[in-house]
C-alpha cells in the first residue's frame, strides 16, 4: 500500500510542478502533447536558436524533445532532454556553474526554480530579462547551459 501511495504522490508532483502545470493535458494518437510546445522549455530553446542561427520551429522542437517521452511528464522538460536536443542537432552545449560567468555574446538556457517550491522554469539568456529575479528574491538558478553552433 505504501508503494501505491508513493507512486500516486510522485505523479501528482510531476503533473503539478514547473510551468508544465500551467498547460492542460492534450494528446493525439502519436503520444504527443499538443500543449508542450507552449511551455517554457520549447520557448526558451526557440529563443536560443534565434540567437545562434538554428532552426526555430517551436512545434518541431517540442515534438523532438517529447518523441521518446512516455507521457509521465507531458509538459515538463528535463535538463537531459534539453541537452539531448541540442547535441542531436549539432550544437555544442556546456554546463556552467555561475550565472555571473555568462559573458556578452553568450547564449544560454537557464533553469530556475522558486525557493522552497517545486516550481521550475526555463529561460534564455540574453533574451529573457530578470532571470535571476523571476521569482523575486525566491529565485534560485539551478542549471545554466551555454549553447554554441559547431
Amino acid at each position: 500500500m505504501k508503494n501505491v501511495i508513493f507512486i500516486f504522490l510522485i505523479n501528482i508532483i510531476s503533473f503539478s510542478s514547473g510551468c508544465g502545470a500551467l498547460h492542460a493535458l492534450t494528446q493525439n494518437t502519436v503520444k504527443y502533447n499538443l500543449k508542450h510546445e507552449n511551455s517554457c522549455a520549447p520557448r526558451a530553446i526557440q529563443k536560443a536558436l534565434w540567437e545562434v542561427g538554428g532552426d526555430s520551429d517551436r512545434l518541431e522542437i517540442s515534438r523532438e524533445i517529447k518523441s521518446g517521452n512516455n507521457l509521465v511528464r507531458p509538459n515538463i522538460t528535463m535538463p537531459s532532454e534539453v541537452r539531448a536536443y541540442f547535441k542531436s542537432n549539432g550544437f555544442y552545449i556546456k554546463k556552467i556553474k555561475n550565472f555571473q560567468d555568462l559573458k556578452e555574446g553568450d547564449v544560454a538556457l537557464v533553469l530556475i526554480k522558486e525557493k522552497n517550491s517545486i516550481i521550475y522554469h526555463w529561460m534564455c539568456y540574453p533574451i529573457d530579462y530578470n532571470i535571476t529575479g523571476y521569482f523575486g528574491d525566491r529565485t534560485i538558478v539551478k542549471d545554466i547551459y551555454i549553447i554554441k553552433k559547431h
